[in-house]
């Protein structure tokens, strides 16, 4: 009856109109401030549970290029195009909490309601990419202040494809994170640390929900990693 009913209305209005698929590749190779904030708390509490009194244990530019390459190496994993040199830091590398919730973000997702499928896309420049040992022996020391309660996962990069939607689908225009769609706040947190071109620009849409300014978020910032190192 029923399949009788749609073969009726197929004949009178038409065949259902298949939306074709927009790619939309995710630009994460351009940072925001909220990075460079974070790695100086970041760094200042390693080296404040390292003990360290007279010499920086850490230092500001190595952990940058770290968190570079931890984020270099998700999105290969995405797209399957991980060089084999790097397959120890992506199944053992530590990382520190805040930027593992982040990176698990990053994937694959599609938004079937609007037919737009979202890819990650990183150029890294060559002076923030560490070597496999580098990278390594980095993970190593971050490894060395996990009991003295520096917090980090410990089971390396993730290797699914798929990413997460509400991340995927932010924009940053000017200090103001926005999308077109309604998700958890977090997402725009999360979002705010990189400087992703608005989606307008690629498929028409217009965001018009407001997630947050970066003064907030930096706000948020000083206030999870208070408590999360």
């Amino acid at each position: 009856m029923l399949k009788d009913f749609r073969n009726k209305a197929s004949e009178l209005f038409g065949a259902p109109y298949t939306m074709p698929t927009i790619i939309v590749d995710v630009d994460l190779s351009v940072t925001t401030k909220m990075l460079d904030e974070y790695v100086r708390i970041l760094l200042t509490e390693a080296n404040r549970i390292a003990g360290v009194h007279h010499q920086d244990f850490f230092e500001l530019s190595e952990m940058l290029r770290y968190l570079h390459t931890i984020l270099w190496v998700r999105v290969n994993n995405v797209s399957n195009s991980l060089p084999r040199e790097y397959l120890p830091v992506s199944k053992m590398a530590h990382i520190p909490i805040l930027w593992a919730a982040v990176i698990e973000l990053v994937g694959v997702a599609n938004d079937e309601d609007f037919g737009i499928s979202f890819r990650p896309k990183f150029d890294i420049k060559s002076d923030k990419l560490m070597s496999p040992s580098e990278a390594m022996e980095f993970s190593r020391l971050l490894g060395s202040i996990e009991r003295n309660g520096f917090k980090q996962t410990t089971t390396g990069v993730g290797r699914q494809a798929e990413g997460d939607l509400g991340f995927m689908a932010m924009s940053h225009l000017e200090s103001v994170v926005v999308s077109y769609r309604r998700d958890h706040p977090m997402y725009g947190f999360f979002s705010s640390f990189f400087q992703l071109q608005t989606l307008e620009l690629l498929t028409g849409l217009r965001p018009r929900i407001v997630y947050g300014s970066k003064d907030q978020f930096q706000l948020y910032l000083s206030a999870l990693t208070s408590t999360s190192g």
